[in-house]
């Protein structure tokens, strides 16, 4: 998959089957973690002694780097997140995302979301790169179906882009459905001022172009034909800093501390959501 964050696109769907065959409710939020945690291995600044992409990375990475990812999405990030949003109406219809605590799910059920997207993940990775198990499989998957000069495009190449393409569209579609809900009653006292979320976000804006642009120019330069390759490169490297940066601003963001008293659409009722 050309874009990690597409992988969620095909576990979410996930949830609902889960819930009935466990007979429990599967956060939404271990599957999208799940889909995307094989691909942190690339992310971190140490080589790993083996990969991620495999059925014992599963148990050794995905699943205790899940966990950890997990607990600090719903701890750290997620409601400093929703207050990092530019506009007050945004934030307000994002308020239901941003009530403190885990969702309520047990200790199995978290587990098998997180191993269930990565699973997932690893199985559309089969199908779209060249050194994985169904590519090899099955031939015809290495067919090439363009070829431009020095460029050539076979079919599992196609189809990691065709399936990016389309994973990052419903997601976009399922974020628009999202903002169009009515805001929730509850709607937490904001930690930030507008300078702060202006600079915040030309911050994160600046840190990416920088990631990205440096690999690109590169690879114009002096690699030519491998301009997909540091594409891919620049992306990575883009979202491990979105992830440090996010990280970093949490924990901040989490030490402010200037929480209102808890008044008529503050009480922390059950959290069951994702």
């Amino acid at each position: 998959m050309p874009f990690t964050l597409s992988h969620a696109a095909y576990a979410v769907p996930l949830a609902r089957p889960l819930g009935r065959l466990s007979g429990r409710r599967v956060p939404v939020s271990t599957l999208v973690i799940g889909s995307w945690v094989p691909d942190i291995a690339y992310m971190l600044p140490v080589a790993l002694p083996r990969s991620s992409h495999t059925l014992d990375g599963l148990l050794w990475f995905c699943l205790p780097m899940g966990w950890l990812c997990y607990l600090l999405w719903h701890h750290v990030i997620r409601a400093a997140l929703c207050d990092l949003m530019p506009m007050a109406s945004l934030r307000a219809r994002l308020a239901r995302f941003a009530r403190p605590g885990l969702p309520t799910a047990s200790f199995r059920a978290v587990s098998v979301g997180l191993l269930v997207g990565a699973v997932s993940h690893l199985l559309l990775d089969g199908f779209t790169h060249r050194e994985q198990f169904f590519v090899q499989l099955m031939p015809f998957l290495q067919l090439e179906v363009l070829r431009a000069g020095s460029y050539h495009l076979p079919l599992y190449n196609l189809l990691q882009h065709v399936l990016g393409i389309v994973g990052l569209a419903w997601l976009g579609r399922m974020g628009l459905q999202a903002l169009g809900r009515e805001a929730s009653g509850f709607m937490p006292a904001s930690r930030l001022t507008h300078v702060q979320r202006r600079s915040l976000w030309l911050a994160f804006a600046l840190g990416v172009l920088a990631v990205m642009v440096g690999p690109l120019v590169q690879a114009v330069l002096a690699h030519g034909g491998a301009i997909e390759e540091w594409l891919a490169t620049g992306a990575f490297r883009a979202m491990s800093l979105c992830g440090i940066g996010l990280l970093a601003y949490g924990l901040v963001w989490q030490r402010l501390g200037l929480v209102r008293p808890a008044g008529r659409h503050d009480g922390l009722r059950a959290n069951t959501h994702s």
